[in-house]
């Protein structure tokens, strides 16, 4: 685990998943049997935005609590050791899903993308005294496209996070983030899991 220049609260685990988990998720996510849905809006899952740059696919592995997949049974302990990586206790999940954004070029539709594309994973409202949320990427590529973190007040960029693959950066949810597009790599593939952990 390597924590170096992390704002505070960050995790950065390497080879987050076992060896032969990892082979099995990025075998499956590159397989016929795993669906991937396009959205015109990859960060809000909305399909009413007319920028292309926002373009990709996504797969939900888990939407409010319940599996929403066939392929469950391989991701289900991700959830988990999100939890165990932060020192508690796994309560829910609110959203787990696999992300796809492809390569549109350095077109000028995307040249503003960190500011539009700014954004938390919401479920804020969930939180207690106890009850944390998170959310972790976790990196299927060895690619291009920076997740970028900015001050929630002056919002200004203090931290970039280049995908690794089988890494996982794990932050707390109301962190404004954006995920920058793949320029020189075909493709950028990432698990976001959003999850309540018991810290009581």
């Amino acid at each position: 685990m390597s924590n170096n220049n992390l704002p505070e609260g960050f995790i950065l685990v390497d080879d987050f998943l076992g060896k032969n988990h990892f082979l099995e998720v990025k075998k499956n996510v590159e397989g016929v049997h795993f669906a991937w849905y396009f959205f015109s809006d990859t960060i809000y899952g909305l399909e009413n935005q007319n920028d292309s740059s926002k373009l990709g696919f996504r797969h939900a592995i888990v939407l409010n609590d319940r599996p929403n997949t066939p392929h469950y049974e391989l991701y289900a302990t991700v959830p988990m050791m999100v939890a165990d990586a932060v020192g508690g206790k796994l309560h829910s999940v609110q959203t787990f899903h696999a992300n796809l954004t492809l390569n549109h070029g350095a077109n000028e539709e995307a040249a503003n993308w960190k500011i539009r594309w700014m954004h938390h994973d919401g479920f804020l409202e969930l939180e207690t005294e106890n009850l944390k949320r998170y959310t972790a990427v976790i990196y299927i590529d060895d690619s291009d496209g920076n997740t970028v973190f900015f001050d929630n007040e002056t919002k200004e960029v203090i931290y970039e996070q280049s995908p690794k693959q089988n890494t996982a950066l794990i932050f707390p949810t109301d962190n404004l983030h954006a995920g920058d597009l793949p320029r020189i790599c075909n493709q950028r593939r990432v698990l976001n899991v959003n999850i309540l952990v018991d810290m009581g």
